[in-house]
């Protein structure tokens, strides 16, 4: 898309945005009680989601549930145990899973075989549901692009390839019109690793903010040369979890990690790890988090790439480390996917400090999840 009809594109979509159309709550249950399929980060989510629309799940489903286990005091179920309630045939089965990594229609042909009639994925619900940006909280209110407009268009002007454009114009065209169901995606891409443009600085001392298990580390591993490794992750269970891939798979990589969350100044506050990957900073957390600026810890450290993944926090982590991206001018990859005003403002924000970067966008996953900045100069 170039510069002229993505400009056409931005116009067309300030038209076009209306609130939705849809009924969430009755178009999720059609009146019948709620089972949630998956157990894990997704299910969890997708949990948190319906209690935010005041729907209540009767229990979960999962292949890999134990005996008597529970999660948010709800059963957990293996869909063919004897144990299962006969009227839970009748509810309504929501499959929460990643479509990439398990078979949809395998499962639900499976539930049906065992005489779940109702079965439904998750994926076009929560769909319409980045409409509320329910990645981060529930509470953002809605943006009005219109209002906006200015500084969406500065943003575009900075973005370098006809390539970003497509995925920055998908992106708000979505909100626009709440229809995610058939954004924009990047192909044959890995998100930070072989984003399918030139990373001058590369690899070599790689900052990773969010680093959750250690799934980056292991992907530019596998694709690149990586002199040392620091990784901050906040969440306890995930930070073990961390700590051990980076334990067996560091080779000669020099390696330091931390038990932290990333911010624009360093204190303690509330984190709420219930939801996973999508673990965020939150007043309602449980667990309490060191929040580090990382102009103050890493010093002297002249990072080659900066990765942020940090569930709506990045602008605050940005500004935490302005000095480090002015003196060392790194490689950024950057998240912009988690409130939507951050796909405008932190390519703004990112031009302000080093005004040399070229910005490029790219959109690694569906329902434009996993659309990340990336700056090199």
């Amino acid at each position: 898309m170039n510069i002229a009809e993505a400009r056409n594109h931005i116009s067309e979509s300030m038209q076009m945005q209306s609130a939705p159309n849809y009924q969430l709550k009755e178009d999720i249950t059609q009146g019948k009680n709620i089972i949630i399929y998956g157990a894990g980060g997704n299910g969890k989510l997708f949990y948190s989601y319906l209690r935010f629309l005041g729907i209540s799940v009767v229990a979960f489903l999962d292949r890999a549930a134990k005996p008597a286990q529970m999660l948010f005091d709800l059963p957990v179920h293996c869909a063919d145990s004897e144990k299962v309630p006969r009227c839970y045939k009748d509810h309504r089965i929501i499959i929460a899973l990643d479509r990439f990594k398990c078979n949809i229609n395998e499962i639900v042909s499976y539930l049906n075989d065992l005489g779940f009639k109702d079965v439904i994925y998750s994926n076009h619900l929560l769909c319409k549901a980045n409409y509320y940006n329910i990645n981060t909280t529930f509470n953002i209110p809605i943006v009005d692009l219109k209002q906006e407009e200015s500084e969406i268009n500065k943003a575009l002007e900075l973005l370098e390839d006809d390539h970003s454009r497509e995925a920055f114009c998908s992106y708000l065209r979505a909100y626009a019109t709440s229809e995610f169901d058939h954004t924009f995606m990047s192909k044959g891409c890995i998100d930070y690793v072989r984003p399918g443009l030139t990373l001058n600085k590369g690899f070599a001392r790689f900052v990773d903010c969010g680093a959750f298990t250690g799934d980056t580390f292991q992907d530019i591993k596998k694709h690149h040369n990586m002199d040392s490794y620091i990784g901050f992750e906040p969440s306890g269970e995930i930070y073990k979890r961390l700590l051990d891939t980076v334990k067996n798979e560091a080779g000669d990589t020099v390696a330091f990690l931390y038990p932290c969350a990333v911010g624009d100044k360093t204190f303690y506050t509330s984190f709420d790890a219930e939801l996973n990957a999508r673990s965020s900073l939150s007043e309602d957390g449980k667990q309490t988090v060191l929040v580090v600026k990382l102009d103050e810890l890493l010093i002297n450290v002249n990072p080659t790439m900066i990765k942020m993944d940090i569930e709506g926090a990045e602008i605050d982590a940005l500004k935490g480390c302005k000095d480090i991206i002015k003196n060392s001018k790194p490689d950024l990859a950057i998240c912009v996917y988690h409130r939507l005003t951050d796909l405008w403002r932190i390519p703004l924000m990112i031009h302000e400090i080093v005004p040399e970067y070229k910005l490029y966008m790219r959109c690694h996953y569906i329902a434009t999840i996993q659309t990340v900045l990336y700056a090199t100069c």
